[in-house]
C-alpha cells in the first residue's frame, strides 16, 4: 500500500537519505550531497529561514519500501515576492512512477496551502539559491559541487503533474589549467588592475561580517532592477559561511572596490564532488 509518512525520527531520516542509493544505484554520474549539509537545512538551529518560515518533509512508502521523498517550505521573504503567496518544495527523489510522484507533489502542495500559500515553486532549496537549485533537463554528466542532478525521467513526472518552466539556469565550465587561455583574458585583467581608484581584496573569515555586507550591496546593485528581485538574507549568508568553513579558501573569494565602494565579487570553491565520487 502506497502511503506518505512525515520525517520525524531517526528511522524516517535514514530512509530519506538512503533512498538516493536506490534511485541512483546504476548511475555512475550521481554524487550524493553531503548529508550534514542536507540535515542542516532542516535544523532550526542551523537554518535562519526558520525564523521567518517553516519546513516539513516526507517519505513515500510502498509495502515497507521507501520509494520517494519530498520537502516543502515557505518563508516570508520568498512568499511575499510574487503576486501570489508562493511556497516551495525540493529534495525530491522518486522511482519512475507517476502515482508516487503525484502523491508526493500533492502532499507538499496541500501542506503549503494549509500554511496560506497559493502557488508552489520548485525544486529549490530552503534558503538562498547557491546550492541544489532547479531540475536538470539536459547534459546528464557528473555535477560539480552544489549543482543539482537527477534522472532524466524527472522532467516527465514534473510536466505530467502540471509544472511549467519559470526560470532557466545555465552552468558552464572553464579549464583554468589550460595555458592557452585567450590573450584577451590577461590583457583585460592587466588593464583593469592598473586603473586608478580600483582595489582588490580577498575574503577574511575574521572580517566576514564586513564582506557579507559588501556582497549584499553588490548583489542588490546587480539584481534590484530585475523582476521578482529578493534581497539576500544576511543570516542565510552567515549560516552558509559557517557551514563552508571546512572547504572555503579565503584567497578564492575576491572583492573589487572603486574608490572604496564594493562593485564586484568572484568566488571559487573546491569541487568536493571530485573527492566524494572516488569514495562512492
Amino acid at each position: 500500500m502506497l502511503q506518505v509518512i512525515q520525517v520525524t525520527d531517526k528511522n524516517t531520516v535514514e530512509a530519506f537519505h538512503h533512498l538516493t542509493e536506490k534511485i541512483y544505484k546504476n548511475d555512475p554520474n550521481q554524487i550524493p550531497p553531503l548529508r550534514l549539509m542536507v540535515e542542516n537545512v532542516f535544523n532550526p538551529l542551523k537554518n535562519a529561514r526558520f525564523k521567518i518560515g517553516d519546513a516539513c518533509r516526507w517519505i513515500a512508502m510502498n509495502d515497507g519500501e521507501c520509494v520517494g521523498r519530498i520537502a516543502a517550505f515557505y518563508d516570508s521573504d520568498y512568499s511575499n515576492g510574487y503576486d501570489q503567496s508562493t511556497g516551495c518544495f525540493g529534495f525530491f527523489e522518486c522511482i519512475d512512477d507517476e502515482e508516487t510522484a503525484f502523491l508526493l507533489f500533492d502532499t507538499a502542495k496541500n501542506w503549503l496551502a494549509g500554511n496560506g500559500m497559493e502557488a508552489m515553486d520548485g525544486p529549490v532549496n530552503f534558503g538562498e539559491n547557491f546550492f541544489n537549485w532547479g531540475l536538470l533537463v539536459e547534459n546528464f554528466q557528473s555535477p560539480a559541487f552544489g549543482m543539482t542532478y537527477n534522472p532524466p525521467y524527472y522532467r516527465r513526472l514534473f510536466e505530467s503533474y502540471g509544472f511549467r518552466t519559470y526560470y532557466e539556469q545555465y552552468s558552464y565550465t572553464l579549464d583554468i589549467t589550460n595555458p592557452d587561455l585567450p590573450d584577451r583574458f590577461w590583457r583585460i585583467a592587466e588593464r583593469v588592475t592598473q586603473r586608478p581608484g580600483y582595489t582588490f581584496e580577498h575574503f577574511l573569515f575574521r572580517k566576514r561580517k564586513k564582506y557579507i555586507s559588501d556582497f549584499i550591496e553588490i548583489h542588490q546593485q546587480a539584481w534590484e532592477s530585475h523582476g521578482n528581485y529578493k534581497p539576500v538574507n544576511e543570516a542565510d549568508l552567515m549560516d552558509m559561511i559557517k557551514e563552508s568553513g571546512f572547504f572555503l579558501d579565503e584567497e578564492f573569494v575576491w572583492f573589487v572596490y572603486h574608490e572604496g565602494r564594493p562593485i564586484g565579487f568572484f568566488m571559487m570553491i573546491p569541487d568536493l564532488n571530485q573527492v566524494i565520487q572516488k569514495l562512492k
